[in-house]
């Protein structure tokens, strides 16, 4: 029998410092604070003891159940991707806890309404007409920072706290953020997305050198810490061994010894006391413009998980391959196009590099650009997917390409992602001008594309087209790119007995289609067969589709009905990818991925571009 009223109490002596009532029937969404039972708040600690039963969080400070009288306990906590209950079935529960006349306790971890999904259990019990109340508390996007001795804001030189869901990609907004050496960003549940966040941020051109921390188990027995820069910190949160649950904080009060005193304060901060007048901005230090170094593109690529240059300019090892072939005739180089366009006639299929564009260079060594001028940016321009790996791969493969220029990285894209390539150029380059020398681009665009069509033409060209800019050709047709296709097909099992299909994206531009066939008479004479026997397939746009391709394959083989394999002409994994796993094929190839020589020929893109 459910007694019709508890009396509140706050479980403190002295005066009744709460008289919050959480009635039958009725459900109170309580912030448990970010982890130690002791900074639940007084209401919340009041509305517990009144409950008759408890729906708890895995982050929750569940030990606060133990103090109460025999409750009924609901464990609906959610681990990364194990989930008990999906949050429509933890609103349904609470409703229906809540019809069966008990007082319902939803504990939460930090507040329920940041990153808690508060919002949307508040309206499970409303729409169901079931009264609910909200008690705030203690975020750990805040707490777990300060318990750490890092403050989210510092007169003089924090002034704004950007928290941010960390389990996707950055946004536009989160970035900016970042920019902003005002703003401190707290990243929430991203640990575990660490290195592919930091990779994200370099790429679009956060100083690898601001400070970051990562702070584990905040306000518990076990709490630790580590501090570094965005280009070190996902390699020293992975050295240490730290693990969800964490908060990452980055911006100029994550600095080691920020709070100490003496010569380790202005070790840390590097300034002096802000003013006595004036508040806010006002505050804060004059900005000054990121000098690019060595050190900072060793960081941007060890944020993608790539190892630093051995020096400027040289990849860290020979091609695991071998020495790399002679370019092949199917395209000879031109040279860069003009700053500021990119004609049509240039990106035809026999005007393409197929190998090294100007002088072939000797494996393993590019030289450095010249620091005669101001170095251009590198834009990497992908097509953009929805796949999270495939993201994963551009990146991986920018922050090695970082260590192959001396030069600043950059991420844009055609579709799907942001930022997009027009945003990016417009950033980097200032609209071209007479008096100008054209000849020395300020960006470099090098689409991270396999051949021409209308996303090279039309959206490449046109964000180059009058900016102090210029872009280079797709990265095919390349020996090279034969070579990383003919190791992917060994490793997923083909042998050279079953008929061959070259599986491409697909374009409605002949140029485009041309240049497939040029990388397919490559991947033939890669693998010693005719160009004849392998049959070219596309995901998209053109035809024959991949099905079609294997099924033709498929009667061509030795035996009738025998298994086909595809070599996937893709870069990264995603939908068309996908497509070519559908296809029916046996043996199916995985795509070229962040592989050092497809690394090498955008660097080398981009190097004949500045003509270096």
């Amino acid at each position: 029998m459910i007694e019709p009223s508890k009396a509140p109490s706050s479980g403190l002596p002295g005066p009744q410092l709460s008289d919050a009532r959480l009635e039958p029937g009725s459900v109170a969404l309580v912030g448990g604070g970010p982890g130690a039972l002791d900074l639940i708040t007084v209401r919340g600690l009041a509305l517990l003891r009144q409950s008759d039963a408890v729906v708890v969080d895995r982050l929750g400070p569940t030990g606060l159940v133990d103090l109460l009288d025999d409750p009924e306990v609901h464990p609906v906590g959610k681990a990364p991707g194990r989930h008990t209950l999906s949050q429509r079935e933890i609103g349904e529960l609470l409703v229906r806890l809540a019809r069966e006349g008990k007082r319902v306790v939803r504990l939460k971890g930090g507040d329920p309404f940041v990153l808690g999904r508060g919002g949307e259990e508040v309206l499970a019990c409303r729409e169901a007409g079931v009264p609910v109340q909200v008690v705030p508390g203690v975020t750990s996007a805040i707490a777990g920072p300060a318990a750490a001795g890092i403050p989210v804001t510092h007169r003089g030189s924090a002034v704004a706290v950007h928290v941010v869901n960390a389990h996707g990609d950055l946004g536009p907004a989160d970035l900016a953020a970042l920019r902003d050496p005002g703003t401190t960003t707290v990243l929430m549940m991203g640990v575990e997305w660490l290195p592919r966040l930091m990779a994200q941020a370099t790429l679009n051109g956060i100083d690898p050198a601001t400070p970051a921390a990562v702070v584990q188990s905040a306000t518990l027995p076990e709490q630790r810490s580590v501090q570094g820069t965005v280009g070190t910190i996902a390699q020293v949160a992975q050295d240490a061994g730290i693990v969800s649950p964490a908060v990452i904080v980055i911006g100029r009060t994550a600095q080691a010894g920020f709070l100490e005193t003496g010569a380790e304060r202005s070790a840390a901060r590097g300034a002096e006391e802000p003013a006595s007048r004036g508040a806010g901005r006002d505050q804060l230090p004059a900005p000054q413009d990121p000098v690019g170094t060595e050190e900072d593109r060793a960081a941007t690529a060890a944020a993608a998980g790539q190892p630093a240059a051995a020096s400027a300019g040289s990849p860290t090892g020979g091609s695991p391959t071998g020495p790399l072939p002679a370019a092949s005739p199917a395209g000879s180089p031109t040279g860069p196009m003009p700053t500021g366009s990119m004609p049509a006639g240039s990106l035809s299929a026999g005007s393409l590099s197929a190998g090294s564009p100007g002088a072939t260079q000797p494996a393993g060594s590019l030289p450095a650009a010249s620091h005669s001028r101001r170095v251009p940016t590198l834009i990497g321009c992908a097509h953009g997917t929805r796949a999270r790996a495939g993201r994963d791969v551009v990146r991986q493969l920018l922050g090695m390409v970082s260590t192959l220029v001396d030069a600043p990285v950059r991420e844009a894209f055609v579709d799907v992602q942001a930022p997009a390539v027009a945003d990016v150029v417009d950033d980097l380059a200032e609209p071209s001008r007479s008096t100008r020398d054209e000849s020395d681009p300020m960006c470099v665009v090098v689409p991270v594309l396999l051949s021409t069509g209308y996303h090279v033409r039309h959206d490449i060209a046109s964000a180059v087209a009058g900016r102090a800019a210029t872009a280079t050709g797709p990265l095919g047709p390349d020996p090279r790119l034969a070579r990383v296709m003919a190791e992917r097909l060994r490793e997923a099992g083909w042998t050279g007995d079953a008929p061959l299909v070259m599986a491409a994206a697909g374009s409605s531009d002949p140029a485009g289609v041309a240049m497939v066939e040029q990388q397919r008479d490559l991947l033939a004479q890669e693998l010693g067969v005719s160009p004849e026997s392998i049959v070219i397939g596309y995901a998209a746009a053109a035809s024959p589709d991949v099905a079609t391709a294997v099924a033709q394959a498929r009667g061509r083989g030795p035996v009738a009905g025998g298994s086909v394999a595809v070599a996937s002409y893709m870069l990264a994994p995603g939908h068309f990818q996908r497509v070519v796993e559908e296809s029916g094929a046996e043996v199916v190839a995985a795509p070229l991925g962040a592989h050092p020589l497809v690394a090498e020929i955008v660097a080398e893109r981009y190097l004949s571009a500045i003509g270096s």
